[in-house]
């Protein structure tokens, strides 16, 4: 059973019906302020937008004359996390392919001016009626937005999944929660727009303070690292050793917030010479289990 994530729930809250008016002008420290769409090769006419930033997250959204919404929800650092496109009256929605993102569609983030808050980017592609399936019908859309946002607190502070990956800073932009090994199991499934999928699986009654050292064979209380194949659209799982200390469970409405400190070293199955470092790791995140 796969679950919504748990970071949408706490990072941002969005009223669409909202346009920002701000300069009109395109010097240093100013924006456009403007948000184009296409769908299928038709413009569409964005009648009124919002861009909100909480931490490092950022969400833009439009409505457009025609009764669509746009939404384009991205980090500061420029991993997308979706574009979605949908009808006001609820008969149609397409987003992008969760997994892979980047491979399927094309997202720039051009510049981020976090003291005068503007944010400017591009994105073409195909967004599909199911996300998770690519022979699913699909629009192809395209844009461009050049905003000023503001800054939301979030209710939860410093929500991430994060890990230096062989040296490399990787965050996740989006997730989903499902079922583990066993009733009392769960996995907290993160991935960003490339090809990488950090699993976090914990025992519900044994997931309290304390460190965790876990093995390939592991069945809970353990972090796993897989890379999507292209070819079979399913992830591949490397062997992986490490450790994970939950530094604190705190009770939240009808779940927990968990903050955890993680790494790992992953070896490719099918070339045990391809040896992957996973260090660094901060993961935090609401869930209910």
């Amino acid at each position: 059973m796969r679950k919504l994530n748990i970071f949408a729930t706490f990072l941002l809250t969005f009223v669409l019906f909202s346009c920002s008016n701000s300069e009109n002008s395109n010097g240093s420290g100013q924006s456009q302020n403007v948000v184009t769409f296409t769908s299928n090769s038709v413009a569409k006419t964005v009648t009124n937008f919002q861009a909100q930033k909480s931490e490092n997250t950022l969400v833009i959204t439009a409505i457009t004359s025609d009764g669509y919404g746009l939404e384009i929800n991205f980090n500061k650092f420029g991993d997308l996390n979706k574009v979605s496109a949908y009808s006001l009256m609820g008969t149609e929605s397409h987003t992008t392919y969760i997994n892979f993102t980047s491979n399927y569609f094309t997202f720039n983030l051009t510049s981020i001016d976090e003291s005068n808050k503007i944010v400017k980017g591009n994105f073409s592609g195909r967004l599909y009626e199911d996300e998770n399936d690519l022979t699913s019908p699909f629009v192809t859309v395209s844009g461009n937005f050049d905003v000023v946002y503001t800054e939301v607190t979030p209710a939860v502070p410093n929500l991430e999944c994060y890990a230096k990956i062989a040296g490399q800073d990787w965050y996740s932009t989006k997730g989903y929660q499902n079922n583990g090994f066993s009733a009392n199991d769960f996995i907290m499934q993160n991935l960003s727009d490339d090809d990488v999928l950090i699993s976090m699986g914990f025992n519900s009654t044994n997931n309290g303070p304390g460190v965790y050292n876990f093995t390939p064979s592991s069945t809970t209380n353990f972090v796993r690292f897989s890379k999507f194949n292209t070819t079979t659209l399913e992830y591949d799982l490397y062997n992986c050793t490490g450790s994970m200390t939950v530094v604190s469970k705190t009770p939240a409405l009808v779940g927990y917030i968990i903050d955890v400190n993680y790494s790992l070293t992953a070896v490719n199955p099918a070339n045990p010479s391809q040896s992957i470092q996973i260090t660094n790791g901060h993961y935090k995140a609401y869930y209910s289990w």
